[in-house]
């Protein structure tokens, strides 16, 4: 009988030191972090593969010209190097303003508003092709490093020069700007402003899904 109570107290004690083992609250001196308390591992790739950009400022030359400051971060908040012209996917300059200024009506009476592109407007004879107004750099535009994460922008196709409908500097005007490199990381930001006034305003609804 003693044989068979050593023999079950043996038993016993492998299995509680089994169990105890396997337990996810137990920590050993070679892992790190406390017991009961899981380790964080850090820095997922897709953090730094993320793009947070922001346009600081913007102003028109007295030529028509635009210029844009902005900063580029990854998904850690380090700032991003090394950006060309290549990565600059889109960039759109216009303002809002009405069908009937380049020809077109949809309810007679009531023009819808639109957004008119200073970029992407082409003279077909009299007419004008409606257009989203969203293109890449062209020749003469430039894109500098400034440092930092800090980069301007100067697209040199000159608004004040187009017909048919007019630069308005009192209009709500604005900037979109994306960019996408190699890797996958993508930014984007707008900026909306009236000209005359220097004065910063909302993203319009019509335009904020953009």
């Amino acid at each position: 009988m003693k044989g068979l109570r050593a023999h079950l107290l043996t038993v016993m004690t492998i299995i509680a030191t089994a169990l105890v083992a396997a337990s996810p609250l137990t920590a050993t001196a070679a892992e790190p972090g406390a017991a009961g308390k899981a380790t964080h591992k850090t820095a997922a790739p897709e953090q730094a593969e993320r793009m947070e950009l922001k346009i600081g400022w913007v102003t028109i030359a007295n030529d028509g010209s635009l210029h844009v400051e902005f900063t580029a971060k990854d998904g850690n908040g380090k700032a991003i190097t090394g950006l060309t012209r290549d990565d600059i996917a889109a960039v759109s300059f216009g303002r809002l303003g009405y069908e009937d200024e380049v020809g077109l009506r949809t309810v007679v009476g009531q023009p819808n508003k639109i957004w008119l592109s200073y970029l992407e407007k082409r003279r077909e004879g009299q007419g004008v092709e409606r257009n989203r107004g969203v293109v890449a750099l062209g020749a003469k535009d430039r894109l500098t490093e400034e440092g930092d994460g800090s980069y301007s922008l100067d697209v040199k196709r000159p608004a004040r020069l187009l017909t048919k409908f007019s630069y308005e500097p009192t209009a709500e005007t604005g900037v979109m700007l994306r960019i996408a490199r190699d890797g996958g990381a993508e930014g984007r930001d707008s900026y909306f402003w009236r000209p005359a006034l220097a004065k910063r305003i909302e993203v319009p609804k019509m335009l904020a899904r953009r």
